[in-house]
Order: C-alpha cells, then structure tokens, then sequence
C-alpha cells in the first residue's frame, strides 16, 4: 500500500471531525447582525460569546491527553461533536445565559478534536509528507469558516438563526455516528488507568512550559490565535457595518477569506516540508498577517470589490493558514510518547489568545466612540426650566455627525441629508445629558446612523439621521 494511501482514510476522518467542529463554532460571528439584536445586543458583542466558547476550548484541549489515552482519540471526536450539538441547542433557546453557556459547551466539544487527530495523524504520515498532512487536516478549519460564511446566511434566512444553529448541530451529531465504524481501527492501546482528573488535565501546560522548543511554540500560538480569531469573528460585521454590504454577500467574502486559508495551508505545509524550515514559515506567515492587519485601516466602502475580495483571501491565507505547520512542528519536538498532551498544552496556549483577544479589541472599538454631553443650564432652558426641544434637537445633529467622523477615522465634511427626532422625556436645569449613538452602515454616498440622548439611564430622545459622505453631497 502507498504511503498516499495509507494516510488518506485517517486524513479523511480526522479532516471531517475538524470541518464540522470548526463549522460550529464559526457560525456565531456570521449569525451576529441578526442574533445580535435579536438578543439585545449590537453584534459585534459576539466577540464575548466567542471568548467564552474558547475558555471551553481550553480546558477541553488541556484534558485531552488523559482522556485520549483512556478512551481513545475516535471516542474522543464523537464527545466533542455531541457536545456541540448541546451548546448549540442551548444557544438556540435565545435567552442570554444559556446561549453563553452553550458558547461554553461547544468549546469544551472542539477544544480535544485536535490533540486527538494529532494521535491519529503521527502514526499515520510519511516522514516526508508531516508537515503536508498536518496541514490538509488543519484545513478543516478554514473549510467550517468559509461553509459557515456560506450556507449560515442561506439557513438563517430560510429558518431563522435559532434553528439554523440546531441544523448544525444536528449535523455535528450524524458525523459522530458515521466515524464510530472506524473507532476499532484506530482507539488502540488505550491505557485504562490514564488520569482524566481536572488537575492532572493541566499537567501539560506546565510540560510545554518547562520545554524551550515548545514554549516558543506557545507563545507564537498565542499571538497568532488572537490575530486568527479578530479576523474570523469580526469580519462579517465590519462588512456589514463599514462597507453596506448585505449579509449574504459578506458571507461570501468570509467564505473567500476561509477558502483562500485552506489552499494557503496545503501550499505551507508543501513549503515547509520541502524548501522552508517550519519555523521560519511560521515567522514569513506572522509577517503577512501583520502586513495585512496595518492595511485594514486603509480600508473604506469606496474600495472596488474585487479588492476587497483580495485582501479577503490574503488575510486569510496568512491569518488562518499558520496552524498545520504550527501543529506538525509541536508534533516533531514532543518528548517520545507524548504527542497528544504536547499539542494540548499547546493548544491551551493558542486558546488563551483567542480569549483574551475579542474582549480586547471590543474594548478598542469601544473606545473609539464619541458621546457629547451636555449641562443643562437656564439659557438652553424655557420659563418652566426645561431644556428647549431645539437645543435637544442640535445637539442629536451634533452627536450623529460626530459619530459618524469617529466611524471614518476623524475625516470630517458630512452632511445632514436628514434628521428625525421623537422627544420621550425632559431635561431640567443641572441634567447632565449625554448621547449614544451607533453608526448603523456606511455607503458610498450615504451613512445612516441611530441613538439616544439620555438623562441618566432615562432614554429622553430617540434620534436617527442620515448624511452624505464627504465629497459626495448631491447637488
């Protein structure tokens, strides 16, 4: 038998399990601008759920070691591919604190697939092609991005986001069914008397740790999860917020992004194994991604787009396309035997990224909002000391324009095409009065923006306008 041949089943099993877990936990971000308000929050609050769902992953990816060694890493993929049909089903209820506890699941379900396809995979392939075959299996990656990037938006408008998560799920679970018919093959050897306590689950990260070699791995993991996870989580929302674009259509920009990674990977893991050191390709794809994370704040709606869909494919092949080397270089340099519980600890690493990141950079989107204020004083005010309707109604004109120079990166010029204003409340002398606003879309000629002017927690004006962008005012 060919060595070809020998890997293609193993590659073939261990690649779906990747697909459909990936394919899990990727359509969150594509579902946000409708489940996003749907549940009350602006969608690109998705970026909680998805640090929650990789808190789960790194306990799943830490514990995996014990639990692979015991059960098997077959056993193992099915857990993790039920388990992800359990938190979708949670997330699916649409109440806030299951669909986080769901996020939780989901991520305890993808967290071990991968140490688990690395015990399978190390046994499998041919010298010459490790880092080739590491690389194919990481493509399932990408491949659950770009089909979340394009079926997601196809069942969200059929069947509504809620159960367009249960059919995923539902997915998950006739996968976990199909792989038990090679489970004889391949969980061998299992060691009933392998820890899977919680303690010793974190045994490996202190192991990777103490290695030089893999420490360095843990550290670029980190840097590169965190840079994977922004791009994947918050590019159809920057789409649909910055560039106009409908929700399919910025699916299928996610979807060439994702699609572009997996050809990157099968074309990085050739390199690596035949003219690239694996490290030194892990550096060049750390230079490309940075490279294209500086271009994102060139990046406006009067891009063409099939530049926008390049940049698309050059992120992802670079941002998304690093984890098949990364993988069969921790593969190589793991002490004898312990393959599985040198990628998990790993992986807990690359997780942490993913965690700490999202928050982070929301927290940076945050910080980049304008809100005006204003202290009511006896000059804004009528005889009976309540702040005129006019005053109230500039400064709404104020805070939507002001927001919208924030969204274009201070270039100001916009001008109000139109302004509608429902008063619900009064300010008094001595209010404080503040604003929030949110940018709703960005065109090519037109912004259109909403918000509020608030006394305290009380919700005084309803405002919304709409203002041509700089330079293209009509006639």
């Amino acid at each position: 038998m060919s060595e070809t041949r020998r890997v293609a089943l193993p590659l073939a099993v261990t690649l779906a399990v990747q697909t459909l877990v990936a394919f899990a936990v990727y359509c969150a971000p594509v579902m946000a601008p409708v489940a996003g308000p749907a549940l009350g929050f602006a969608p690109s609050a998705v970026g909680y759920y998805i640090a929650v769902t990789y808190c789960g992953s790194m306990i799943g990816s830490a514990a995996a070691g014990g639990w692979v060694a015991r059960f098997g890493p077959i056993r193992v993929s099915q857990a993790g591919l039920v388990l992800a049909l359990c938190g979708l089903a949670l997330a699916a209820t649409a109440l806030p604190p299951l669909v986080m506890l769901g996020g939780f699941i989901v991520g305890l379900g993808y967290g071990p697939t991968t140490p688990a396809s690395s015990v399978i995979l190390v046994r499998s392939a041919p010298a010459a092609m490790f880092s080739l075959v590491f690389s194919i299996k990481q493509t399932g990656v990408p491949a659950g991005g770009a089909l979340a990037g394009a079926l997601v938006p196809v069942l969200v408008l059929a069947f509504g986001w809620q159960w367009g998560a249960v059919a995923i799920g539902v997915a998950c679970l006739a996968l976990a069914c199909a792989i038990g018919a090679v489970r004889e093959r391949y969980d061998r050897g299992l060691d009933p008397r392998a820890s899977i306590s919680l303690r010793s689950a974190f045994a490996p990260v202190g192991m990777v740790w103490r290695e030089p070699g893999l420490r360095q791995m843990c550290v670029t993991s980190f840097i590169y999860g965190g840079v994977q996870i922004t791009l994947v989580t918050y590019l159809v929302t920057f789409l649909t917020d910055d560039f106009a674009l409908t929700l399919v259509l910025a699916g299928f920009v996610m979807a060439a992004s994702q699609v572009a990674s997996v050809a990157g990977r099968i074309v990085w893991g050739a390199l690596a194994d035949r003219a690239v050191a694996r490290r030194t390709m892990l550096g060049l794809l750390g230079l490309g991604m940075g490279v294209s994370a500086i271009v994102t704040l060139a990046a406006g709606p009067n891009w063409p787009g099939w530049v926008l869909f390049a940049f698309a494919c050059v992120f992802g092949a670079t941002a998304v396309g690093w984890n098949g080397v990364f993988l069969a270089e921790v593969a190589r340099i793991a002490p004898a035997g312990q393959v599985s519980q040198a990628t998990g600890g790993c992986l807990f690493f690359t997780f942490l990224g993913v965690v700490v990141t999202p928050p982070l950079f929301n927290l940076v989107l945050a910080l980049g909002v304008v809100s005006l204020g204003l202290r009511v004083e006896k000059k804004h005010s009528n005889s009976r000391g309540i702040c005129h309707g006019g005053v109230l109604a500039t400064l709404a004109d104020l805070a939507l324009g002001y927001g919208m120079m924030a969204k274009a990166g201070g270039r100001g010029g916009f001008v109000t095409a139109h302004l509608d204003i429902d008063y619900a409340g009064a300010a008094s002398i001595g209010d404080w009065i503040h604003s929030e606003v949110e940018v709703q879309r960005m065109g090519s000629r037109l912004a259109f923006a909403t918000g509020y002017l608030c006394v305290a927690s009380n919700r005084i004006v309803r405002m919304s306008g709409i203002f041509a962008l700089p330079g293209r005012a009509s006639a």
